[in-house]
């Protein structure tokens, strides 16, 4: 089971390196937080999956602005 999920793991791990070392620090802290919460805390994997997918869309989806807003605001120019 480490196996797998160290190769679940791997591509998340290399993108995060190309994104730079922020990315790579921070996906690094969540895998150890997920695997933290099933281990020690006995955690449902269920929750710690739902509540990772929540976090990683929080902190690792990009802050741009809505298109229509976008395309609005050029038209005014």
């Amino acid at each position: 089971m480490l196996l797998v999920g160290l190769n679940f793991a791997l591509p998340l791990i290399r993108s995060s390196y190309n994104e730079g070392m922020l990315y790579l620090l921070a996906s690094s802290v969540l895998i150890i937080v997920c695997v933290l919460a099933v281990i020690l805390l006995k955690l449902s994997v269920i929750v710690v999956v739902l509540g990772t997918a929540f976090l990683g869309a929080l902190f690792f989806s990009s802050k741009s602005d809505v298109p229509l807003l976008e395309q609005e605001q050029r038209e005014q120019q």
